[in-house]
């Protein structure tokens, strides 16, 4: 079941981003730069191509980003396989969001050689365009992080799968 729901819940985040993609391209491209305020001074949509990694990094580093979101999907891929947060639905939420998020920018990058961004929030400061996949690895990240600082035990395990014992543990020897 572990499988079924991963597997729908990264193929529905996945489906969501490519339609939002599509839908910025085919409504926001023709308009020529021009933006869509959906909060007055707030949200627009704005067509970009990303061709770099958040904040404009690495721009026209096409190969180089694409090898380096694919070991990092792997990776993620091989804690969902080895199921190493499997005690914990918050790590593993995050995991599937940074998995589908990853996948709907590499697919951009594969296909087009740059990514679709559309969401401009400029409320505070002027956040650079991002898109749904973006999100999905950001919450993704700070769902692992929020596990990792406040929810995981830093015991070590022994090879028997039991915890070793620092002070007397009332044995005799």
């Amino acid at each position: 079941m572990y499988w079924l729901i991963t597997g729908v819940i990264t193929a529905v985040l996945v489906v969501i981003d490519q339609m939002t993609k599509a839908a910025a391209v085919q409504y926001l491209a023709p308009a020529d730069a021009s933006s869509i305020p959906l909060w007055n001074g707030v949200l627009e949509l704005t067509y970009v191509e990303n061709h770099g990694i958040a904040w404009g990094m690495l721009q026209n580093q096409r190969w180089i980003v694409t090898v380096a979101t694919s070991v990092m999907l792997l990776f993620v891929l091989f804690a969902l396989i080895k199921r190493w947060f499997a005690n914990s639905r918050l790590a593993t939420a995050g995991l599937v969001l940074i998995l589908a998020g990853g996948i709907g920018n590499l697919i951009d990058r594969i296909a087009n050689g740059y990514v679709v961004d559309f969401i401009h929030y400029y409320k505070w400061f002027d956040f650079p365009v991002f898109n749904f996949a973006d999100c999905c690895v950001s919450i993704g990240a700070v769902l692992v992080l929020i596990y990792a600082f406040f929810f995981s035990e830093t015991k070590e395990d022994t090879a028997d799968g039991t915890v070793p014992c620092e002070n007397d543990c009332g044995t005799d020897g």
